[in-house]
């Protein structure tokens, strides 16, 4: 593992964040100029008005939408953002831009559409444990920004996180109750509300839960201002995964042993709120995206991976780390599992296992990466 992309915070949480802060302050103070050059957001700039304006209205209307709302549903978070900013000296209305760009990509034609995850139950493993398995897609270009994180909150549990450099939140992790997390971005015609970025409801969860069943209580106390898939995972052999929308919640158990969830609703009362199947990128989209059919990646990385697991009675470690590294029978693509596309790109693998409370974790395309192991 490369150093860089690894970091130990101890102490509450203004500190902690304070300790990221100066860890990454160089990478903090150049990404709000990164978002404003990324193809997406001069899509939507209006041509007239110049770079600096535009940035500072959009910080703006960022922190007027998003602020409140993180500092009084999630206030520990919220001191952890303003222990980023102080500790890194970047604006705190910039890091809630970059907070909050996982929900604000559909409002921009983004449309995300990123990672892969499965979990398998005991019967389906090798060594007999639950084991959870995670592809962490983005924009191409956020890559360097990826982070490993292994947090200690005063009076809270413990958690090893994948995350940002910027963020408060994180997008998957394990914590030392055993409990692991996983986030897929999800897809629906509902309108997108300025509610509680996911990724700080999953950093809640790490820090509040653990087991499945109790961060289950978490989730139904919350409504959500994107679509979402999560899936649960604990030492006790229990996986779930939640389909999510703003206003709609679905709840799906494993079925032969294991879940598998791309960028699609699979639950039959939770896919009349996706988009269409049909639907495409509009012309509004970065140049390498559009007029593709949204869910082709989607349909086709699970379908896939569908594929691979029922061809095997029990899989083993090379199984897992063959899934995420996968290129279908030709080389990586926009398609596959590991994801070499233009515009979204597989940027960290992990394989979890709650009953050993282990991660390993690589960073990049896992085909060209080696795991680095670590455990509580």
């Amino acid at each position: 593992m490369n150093q860089k992309n690894f970091i130990a915070v101890l102490g509450n949480h203004y500190d902690m964040g304070c300790q990221q802060g100066e860890r990454f302050a160089i990478d903090n103070q150049n990404t709000f100029r990164r978002i404003l050059r990324l193809e997406g957001m001069r899509l939507v700039k209006p041509g007239v008005v110049p770079d600096f304006l535009f940035g500072y209205f959009l910080r703006k209307e960022v922190a007027k939408r998003w602020q409140k709302n993180i500092e009084i549903i999630t206030p520990r978070q919220f001191e952890r953002m303003k222990g980023i900013s102080s500790g890194s000296g970047t604006d705190l209305e910039e890091l809630l831009v970059v907070q909050a760009l996982e929900v604000m990509a559909d409002d921009v034609s983004l449309v995300m559409t990123g990672c892969f995850s499965a979990v398998f139950l005991p019967q389906r493993i090798d060594s007999n444990e639950v084991v959870a398995i995670k592809n962490f897609d983005f924009i191409s270009e956020f890559k360097i920004d990826n982070l490993l994180r292994f947090s200690q909150p005063k009076g809270k549990l413990s958690s090893l996180e994948l995350t940002y450099k910027q963020i408060a939140g994180s997008h998957d992790g394990i914590n030392e109750k055993g409990l692991c997390v996983t986030y897929n971005y999800g897809l629906t015609t509902e309108k997108i509300q300025s509610r509680l970025p996911m990724t700080l409801l999953v950093q809640e969860i790490l820090e509040n839960c653990q087991t499945s069943e109790d961060a289950l209580g978490v989730i139904r106390n919350f409504r959500y201002p994107n679509a979402a898939i999560l899936t649960l995972a604990d030492k006790n052999n229990n996986a779930v995964s939640i389909e999510i929308t703003p206003d709609h919640i679905g709840i799906r158990k494993p079925e032969n042993g294991f879940l598998v969830n791309t960028n699609f609703f699979i639950i039959d009362e939770m896919k009349k709120y996706d988009i269409p199947s049909a639907a495409c990128y509009s012309n509004r989209a970065p140049k390498g995206i559009r007029g593709l059919r949204i869910h082709e990646t989607n349909e086709k990385r699970y379908h896939r991976a569908m594929d691979i697991i029922k061809a095997k009675h029990k899989l083993n470690l090379d199984d897992l780390k063959g899934i995420l590294t996968d290129h279908g029978d030709g080389f990586g693509s926009e398609n596959t599992i590991c994801r070499h596309g233009e515009f979204f790109s597989t940027q960290v693998s992990a394989i979890f296992y709650p009953s050993r409370r282990k991660a390993l974790v690589s960073f990049g395309h896992p085909c060209e990466a080696g795991f680095t192991e670590y455990v509580f």
